[in-house]
């Protein structure tokens, strides 16, 4: 009897975590820096972090030998190790403290991992998690147009709306380039690829009609706003993950799931081109040739193809501190870039000013990637310690994240910080081979996690809530093939 009611117990806590978990992937897939709410200096999503936390202490215990044994989980907690070990070193080496406290403030949140390990632990369950991810980053997707709708009506309230979305961190106004042309930056921006990915397998495996056309739509909803937002490390991350998968599917798939596919890209051209061709038709404005023209800045041969008139325009505002381009997902408390927001609009049609700042960005960028080659020499084994910083980036905001996790921890911390990336690949292979009806599953999400890798590169995700929670859910569930011994039933 004991046992039965330990066991009933378990089982109503493991619901009630998994609920909650739930809840805090929809607030990281939509509410950016999870400020909705605030309680004193604790936010809404750090709130429910620490109640899943403290509701999962049963699940730890009861789970505590299939936590020693996971491969994941040692290499997270030798991370762990290693980022106090580079806090000493910082602190011996004279680092800003405020930037030391910035840099170990991201990675709290590996504290995440046990809880999403313990509550993953059905197939069931991974394919809830997934559409709470889609479904969410759907809602994003989906604000999005609407408050562009919002911007191109001149609705005399939008200006409130959008400060207390800036407040709440929700997303802000970043550069408005026209009259009928805005970049909004939500801070989770990212996650709309997610929104892209899930739905595509979905739509792939889905029976019902009515499912074959909603996750199409949930594409291209997710795939517009992923446009609109004017960031070239998010095209990259979209490229990298819908690439990789699209080509495995055409290739490897069945027969059916080919056809099912086709399918999917069809209507979601369709759906698509009917969003771009209404704001075209409403505004004269094509958002697809601007946002194209504005990702090959730089090249000229093929940026004239898009913009033959603007070649005069090509020399740099000369002002270095102008917004970088790609922080979407940082922790806004932490950095959020200076540049327009909606207490200093930009005037309108101020597309060569946006053209300007975007070369200048580049060359800062170019600026930040030698200065942190330069900081990687100087101790390519276990780093300058966090809270090193460039001349260039005295807020710390060094943007490239891996090159500055590497000047910061050096290659050890580098390498630990991606094993289970290097885990995750060879346990594909191993599905691969053995041909598991869960493989197109696993590749959906490690297609995700090579998506925000990619993005990370550019951008500082990987050590924002936003990416390290992504990371901890995709280790969970290919945790839960390997302690599964890849034996599973649906």
């Amino acid at each position: 009897m004991a046992n039965f009611l330990s066991e009933k117990i378990n089982n109503t806590i493991e619901k009630i975590a998994f609920i909650l978990l739930n809840i805090l992937v929809a607030d990281l897939c939509i509410f950016g820096a999870g400020r909705l709410l605030e309680f004193g200096p604790l936010t809404f999503r750090m709130v429910l972090l620490l109640v899943l936390f403290a509701v999962c202490i049963p699940l730890f215990i009861r789970d505590y030998k299939s936590l020693l044994k996971s491969n994941y989980v040692w290499a997270i907690l030798i991370f762990g190790l290693l980022v106090v070990v580079s806090t000493v070193v910082g602190a011996i080496n004279n680092n800003r403290i405020n930037l030391i406290a910035t840099d170990i403030k991201g990675f709290v949140y590996f504290a995440f991992l046990p809880c999403v390990v313990v509550l993953i632990n059905s197939y069931k369950k991974i394919v809830i998690l997934a559409k709470t991810c889609m479904y969410a980053a759907a809602i994003q997707g989906l604000t999005h147009i609407v408050y562009i709708c919002l911007y191109i009506s001149n609705v005399p309230w939008l200006e409130t709306f959008s400060r207390f979305c800036d407040e709440r961190r929700f997303f802000y106004v970043s550069y408005r380039i026209s009259d009928v042309n805005v970049r909004v930056s939500f801070l989770s921006s990212i996650c709309l690829l997610l929104g892209v990915v899930f739905s595509i397998y979905f739509g792939i495996k889905a029976t019902s009609k009515l499912c074959k056309i909603i996750y199409p739509v949930i594409t291209a909803i997710c795939g517009f706003s992923l446009l609109m937002s004017y960031t070239r490390s998010v095209f990259l991350a979209v490229g990298v993950t819908v690439l990789g998968l699209l080509v495995f599917l055409l290739i490897r798939a069945s027969k059916k799931e080919r056809y099912a596919l086709l399918i999917h890209i069809l209507i979601t051209l369709i759906v698509f081109s009917i969003i771009i061709a209404g704001f075209n038709i409403k505004t004269g404005e094509n958002y697809f040739t601007y946002a194209l023209s504005r990702t090959f800045i730089g090249i000229d041969f093929i940026e004239n193809l898009f913009n033959p008139d603007d070649e005069g325009n090509k020399q740099p505002s000369g002002d270095v501190n102008k917004e970088p381009e790609g922080t979407e997902t940082t922790e806004p408390d932490e950095t959020i870039p200076d540049g327009p927001t909606v207490d200093e609009p930009v005037p309108p049609d101020d597309k060569d000013s946006f053209y300007q700042n975007t070369v200048t960005s580049d060359s800062l960028r170019a600026l930040t990637v030698g200065e942190l080659v330069t900081n990687i020499k100087k101790s390519p084994i276990i780093g300058l310690g966090l809270g090193a910083e460039i001349a260039s980036r005295p807020d710390g905001l060094n943007e490239y994240f891996f090159l500055d996790l590497f000047s910061k921890m050096g290659i050890i911390g580098l390498v630990c910080y991606l094993s289970p990336l290097v885990f995750m690949l060879i346990q594909l292979v191993q599905l691969y081979r053995k041909k598991h009806k869960h493989f197109l599953l696993t590749l959906t999400w490690f297609c995700v996690l090579l998506g925000l890798v990619a993005y990370s590169y550019f951008t500082p995700c990987m050590n924002s809530s936003v990416g390290i929670m992504a990371y901890c859910c995709i280790i969970a569930v290919f945790e839960f093939y390997r302690k599964s011994q890849i034996n599973l039933e649906d």
